[in-house]
């Protein structure tokens, strides 16, 4: 990424089994624990014995930086997010909503992708994830996308991303969720908080103030059903929300 020489560095160390000491932050993953010391100085992972390089830097290196945001009072969003006219959107879901196959669908489009999976917020900024999407096997096989790069023992295949600016001032709120009918509503602000809230998963250590501001900016909810003439539908209504093409950077 570009324009990172701010970011706190770390240096990581890897084990086969990391046992967390009593002063570290962890967070437990399918792989082992990733341990963060308690001055976000030395991260250890769980080793490559048994974890192929691919799946080590992303998802498990990409823990790293959400166990180190989440440790600094930072927002951290099970989201994605992709950049329009006005910024960085962020797309919000529950599991299985569609979020990773719509950010590919904006992929195909042109637009730039800041992260998938997991969002950082700092401020007014979204911080950007690995260079990578990782999608289902039958998202994949419809976009025809990932084939030739699968990860994770075979669950997902991995598209590979263009390089972009680290941080991308953020826009505003897209959340993903299951209808009959297609349509693309905006939240009132009150609805904006509680949801937020709700995604946050109540860190302590974000400021209540962060939340606020985070909700005054635009959300909307984009209904469709998992069908593909929904989805292409629901594409097109984003298409006209956020036309223009964002450069990518190389």
């Amino acid at each position: 990424m570009r324009g990172v020489a701010h970011w706190p560095a770390l240096r990581i160390e890897v084990a086969d089994n990391p046992t967390p000491a009593m002063n570290e932050y962890v967070l437990q993953r399918p792989e082992g624990a990733v341990c963060l010391d308690h001055d976000l100085r030395v991260a250890r992972l769980p080793g490559t014995t048994y974890t192929p390089l691919p799946d080590l830097v992303h998802p498990v290196f990409a823990a790293v930086g959400t166990l180190a945001a989440w440790a600094r009072g930072e927002v951290v969003l099970h989201a994605g997010a992709f950049v329009g006219e006005s910024g960085a959107w962020v797309v919000l879901g529950n599991r299985e909503r569609g979020k990773s196959t719509l950010l590919a669908e904006q992929h195909l489009r042109g637009l730039a992708i800041v992260a998938d999976d997991i969002c950082v917020i700092r401020e007014t900024v979204v911080c950007a994830g690995p260079r990578s999407l990782d999608l289902r096997p039958d998202a994949a096989a419809r976009l025809e996308i990932g084939l030739e790069n699968p990860v994770r023992q075979g669950q997902r295949y991995r598209v590979n991303l263009p390089i972009i600016e680290g941080e991308v001032p953020l826009a505003g709120f897209v959340e993903l969720e299951w209808s009959s009918e297609v349509k693309f509503v905006p939240l009132p602000p009150a609805e904006r908080l509680r949801r937020l809230l709700t995604v946050n998963g109540r860190n302590p250590r974000v400021a209540p103030s962060a939340l606020l501001e985070l909700a005054a900016l635009p959300y909307f909810v984009l209904y469709r059903s998992p069908t593909e003439e929904s989805g292409k539908r629901a594409l097109s209504l984003l298409a006209n929300a956020f036309p223009d093409v964002a450069l990518q950077g190389g």
